[in-house]
């Protein structure tokens, strides 16, 4: 895909004056908190529109979107995991109370409905878009929820309830710019449609075990600045650790190449250069070395 970092450049520039124009937002976005993100969704919507044929307002605006809910979900975060330092700098709770930060993770979310809002789009398509948006959001609790409730002690997480959280908590999100895209493309049959969306959600699912291997080094390296492991979340090494105890990383590293295998096999199925274009975007995000 041609002129990419460009592409990326632009979407990162409209979005650092989404924030600082915003009356409220530019309060907190002034020392990078919003943008030192490692950009995956919208490297990713870049890559699908440009593959699609979506004009590039429709992508900013999309772009623009998935931004604000990613953001929205790891300021509430950090208030439920008690985390204190996020992209290298104090999280939003801890250096202007949790307050603020619950306030400004709504604002975030509503602000995301107020995009779609002002898309150049018909009624219909504006609002095949707010109920994709509510959709993510309601998946993204119940896997947050569901987190919370698996990390008592005393109850089993099996490898089962470890993709269902991942699913929807990760995957919610991972998948959205895809969802909002194909709704505005009518070269899909909804069995394509299904079965792209599960394979991009899959793929966040490959992100999270790569995430759980970066906590696993961590909690032995260090338990008191891993809040994973303070917290007793879900971990994919502690879940399968209690029935594989020889070549542990190397099971669930080929457990994270087969998922992430057959989800690009699906895209690769619908379309090879999108395939093509994806493994190169994702591949260093997704791939661990053990």
């Amino acid at each position: 895909m041609k002129n990419s970092s460009n592409k990326l450049s632009c979407e990162k520039s409209q979005l650092n004056f989404l924030y600082l124009s915003d009356g409220i937002l530019k309060n907190y976005a002034s020392d990078g908190y919003f943008s030192r993100g490692k950009n995956i969704r919208t490297r990713m919507c870049n890559i699908i529109g440009y593959h699609l044929n979506i004009s590039k307002g429709i992508l900013q605006k999309i772009s623009c979107i998935t931004d604000l809910l990613h953001n929205a979900s790891l300021v509430h975060d950090d208030i439920i995991d008690n985390d204190k330092i996020r992209r290298g700098q104090s999280s939003i709770w801890k250096k202007y109370g949790v307050g603020k930060a619950i306030l400004v993770g709504d604002y975030l979310i509503s602000k995301s409905y107020q995009e779609v809002a002002l898309m150049n789009l018909d009624y219909g398509e504006k609002t095949k878009l707010t109920d994709e948006i509510t959709k993510t959001l309601n998946d993204s609790v119940k896997g947050a929820h569901l987190e919370l409730e698996h990390s008592d002690p005393t109850l089993e997480t099996t490898f089962n309830n470890y993709i269902e959280i991942s699913s929807l908590k990760t995957g919610a999100l991972f998948s959205l710019p895809f969802r909002c895209l194909y709704n505005l493309h009518d070269k899909f049959d909804s069995s394509e449609k299904e079965s792209l969306s599960k394979a991009f959600c899959n793929l966040a699912v490959s992100y999270q075990i790569k995430d759980d291997w970066l906590d696993f080094k961590s909690s032995k390296l260090n338990t008191n600045n891993n809040s994973d492991y303070i917290n007793n979340r879900p971990n994919i090494f502690n879940i399968m650790g209690r029935k594989h105890t020889v070549d542990l990383e190397a099971l669930i590293h080929r457990t994270q190449k087969d998922i992430i295998l057959n989800s690009f096999n699906t895209i690769k199925c619908f379309n090879r250069d999108l395939f093509n274009d994806l493994k190169d975007c994702l591949n260093k995000f997704l791939n661990f070395s053990i």
